[in-house]
């Protein structure tokens, strides 16, 4: 067996594939959907899409390929997937404490708001759905839904978000257009 999936979730018989909360004519990337039942990261979905390793509906799958019935066959490696699903989304709101960024990893911060988590959290995939600085605080939104944190922070839906500033000295009168048009960096 290669590692990188589980063989608890491959079956070499003829079971269709189950595909959960999908309706007829709905249409999911091949890798997406698999990522999203826990098979493994999308990235590496792709790459066994590349090496040819799965077939959809008896053909080499391609990346792009979509899931668009709950008859749907997906081998990998020439063994059946089956009992996949999607695993609910969670989604938390958080109070980000100074001193704590908004970031997985970074080789200058040892401390995230994702080490902040309870322990049950904690190998759940959670996104930001927006940003706040080092040096601020603040209602922040982590979810696993990554279409809900994109609907959340792509600018052509938006959403609006209102910041509470304080200043270390009185905000000029003069100052005011330059905030409400911004700056080019």
């Amino acid at each position: 067996m290669q590692a990188g999936y589980d063989s608890k979730k491959l079956d070499s018989g003829g079971m269709k594939q189950q595909k959960q909360g999908a309706q007829e004519g709905d249409g999911v990337r091949l890798q997406k959907y698999l990522a999203a039942a826990g098979l493994a990261s999308r990235r590496e979905v792709e790459e066994w899409i590349a090496q040819g390793r799965l077939t959809l509906n008896g053909k080499v799958a391609q990346l792009g390929d979509k899931i668009t019935s709950s008859k749907d066959h997906i081998k990998l490696d020439g063994r059946l997937l089956h009992g996949l699903k999607k695993p609910a989304a969670v989604t938390l709101l958080m109070h980000k404490p100074i001193g704590v960024i908004c970031s997985h990893a970074d080789p200058y911060h040892s401390r995230t708001v994702f080490n902040l988590l309870p322990e049950k959290w904690q190998s759940q995939k959670f996104l930001c759905a927006g940003r706040l600085d080092k040096d601020s605080r603040g209602m922040l939104v982590l979810s696993t839904d990554g279409d809900l944190v994109h609907r959340l922070t792509h600018p052509s839906n938006t959403v609006v978000k209102r910041y509470k500033v304080l200043l270390n000295r009185p905000l000029q009168t003069e100052s005011i257009p330059k905030l409400l048009q911004g700056i080019t960096l």
